[in-house]
């Protein structure tokens, strides 16, 4: 709850060693958690100055682009494309396919999903965007096994952490 304090520290570390991108990425998370967009992107572009070849910041930068409104959608595909090219992640093929949704690109948005569900099938989030991007596709058997996969995580989910406010 100390909010000032802990982003005074994330800055205290960074000047204590200016070279290092994790201090960068660390303060860009702490202002993207804040919705402070604009911060977090000038933060993560100074450690992807220091570590160019480093996937996971092009991922977070990504992410940040696309909360941040359609006007930065490009830039988002951009940085989700990247971190894909550097190294392919369940995450990245994830986000990219949650932005094709949102740019209502529903045949790319269905090949992302299904890319992040062969690295990784457990995720109720990923199964329900497959459902939707086939739903605008009016592929309905795609769309309706797609669901069943989101259901059952769903129900899985739900039995085992019952006081998961998201998923009841």
């Amino acid at each position: 709850g100390r909010i000032p304090d802990a982003e005074a520290a994330y800055r205290k570390a960074i000047a204590l060693s200016p070279d290092s991108w994790d201090g960068y990425n660390q303060l860009a998370g702490f202002l993207y958690d804040h919705r402070r967009y604009e911060e977090a992107v000038a933060q993560y572009r100074r450690a992807i100055e220091l570590t160019p070849d480093n996937a996971a910041l092009y991922l977070n930068l990504g992410a940040v682009y696309s909360d941040m409104g359609d006007k930065y959608f490009p830039q988002a595909e951009q940085m989700l494309q990247k971190s894909i090219a550097l190294e392919p992640s369940y995450a990245a093929y994830g986000n990219l396919g949650f932005l094709y949704i949102q740019e209502q690109k529903y045949a790319d948005a269905a090949a992302a999903e299904e890319k992040a569900l062969q690295m990784n099938d457990k995720n109720y989030l990923v199964w329900g965007n497959l459902a939707l991007a086939y739903d605008n596709l009016k592929e309905k058997d795609k769309a309706e096994r797609a669901r069943d996969g989101e259901i059952a995580l769903l129900e899985r989910t739900a039995r085992d952490n019952p006081r998961d406010a998201i998923v009841q």
